[in-house]
């Protein structure tokens, strides 16, 4: 079974991706007709900005144009753990979900558990919430929540 890991939508497109099978599908909004299927390595979060598709792939976020053509990476392996989800702020600021994927193991500690925003051209700016997060289990720790304003690291 194949499950979806990222959706955005613009008035034309939706846009899909399917992280196990490396899939990112480009989807007339009217009709549903699939108009291009692109292979992304790992496609996880999706979000749209500025006439550009931004898409978290494995450990990096890279930029595509509305059509499916690469253009480039945004956020570089190297500087997330385990990206998941993202969006951009009205503002252009990217934030993205370093909270790793759901595992087997529901202690597994992928990623840093944290927010972490770059500006619209991939510049670091702040990280929202404690590296580690809140446990899953055992006891709880306010400051492990991210984007509750309880802590921003520079």
């Amino acid at each position: 079974m194949n499950n979806l890991d990222g959706l955005a939508i613009t008035a034309e497109r939706i846009y899909a991706s399917v992280g196990v099978n490396n899939e990112l599908f480009i989807i007339e909004r009217a009709s549903g007709k699939i108009l291009k299927q692109v292979s992304v390595p790992k496609p996880y979060g999706l979000a749209v900005s500025n006439s550009r598709l931004l898409v978290v792939s494995d450990t990096q976020v890279l930029t595509y144009t509305l059509d499916g053509e690469p253009q480039g990476v945004l956020v570089p392996s190297g500087t997330l753990t385990a990206p998941n989800a993202l969006c951009v702020g009205t503002d252009g600021t990217v934030y993205v979900g370093d909270s790793g994927r759901i595992a087997i193991d529901i202690e597994w500690e992928g990623g840093t558990k944290q927010i972490h925003a770059f500006t619209a051209a991939g510049k670091p700016l702040r990280r929202i919430g404690k590296s580690g997060g809140a446990p899953r289990s055992g006891r709880f720790d306010s400051l492990g929540l991210a984007g509750c304003g309880h802590r921003h690291q520079g």
